[in-house]
């Protein structure tokens, strides 16, 4: 269950306290989108931190669940480490946005809807605190049970993949939440890994 704690709506206003939060989104509220022409695997895998720019056309989106008559959230699910985001999230969000992703054209029916292709990938994680899994070969990192990130590497980073989970979600700071939630946008949560 995602973590969430009062908020005071100072709208990017950075404090003392570090925390970095894992992003998230609401599947079960709100419908999910998905590409009406389905994707490979190796294209599902390519938003990794590498840029998409050069050879991107807008992808077609649908609904994924239509006949549940939820309505769409300003996150709705897509991959969990491909964020989609309303034109009104992208607005909002811009600033955190700028320099640590791409914004991707789509073309939906139901409104204007961008693919968020993160390319700030961080060497952060501080290993000897870290609780995580290596696969068989002791060569690769399986999972992160627990984040201990170097704080030098990660402050005043708003928006970012860690380099060893580029294929899962992304995390945001507190700034990038505080202004999701005052802001009014939905779909979006949150799951607090890690403070100092």
């Amino acid at each position: 269950m995602p973590q969430v704690n009062k908020v005071y709506c100072t709208f990017g206003e950075r404090t003392q306290e570090m925390r970095i939060w894992k992003l998230g989104f609401d599947l079960d509220s709100y419908d999910n989108l998905r590409p009406k022409e389905r994707w490979t695997l190796d294209k599902i895998k390519s938003f990794d931190g590498r840029g998409q720019y050069g050879s991107w056309y807008p992808v077609e989106l649908e609904r994924l669940e239509p006949e549940k008559g939820l309505g769409l959230s300003d996150a709705p699910g897509f991959y969990s480490h491909i964020p989609v985001f309303s034109e009104n999230a992208v607005t909002i969000l811009k600033k955190y946005i700028d320099y640590n992703a791409e914004i991707l054209l789509t073309r939906f029916n139901e409104g204007n809807y961008y693919i968020i292709n993160v390319t700030n990938v961080l060497e952060c994680i501080n290993w000897s605190d870290s609780k995580y899994k290596m696969f068989p070969d002791n060569k690769r990192v399986m999972r992160i049970e627990e984040y201990q990130f170097v704080e030098k590497k990660v402050k005043n980073q708003d928006f970012f993949k860690v380099k060893e989970e580029t294929i899962k979600n992304a995390f945001v700071s507190d700034s990038f939440r505080e202004t999701v939630i005052c802001s009014g946008l939905t779909g979006f949560t949150f799951e607090l890994v890690w403070q100092k």
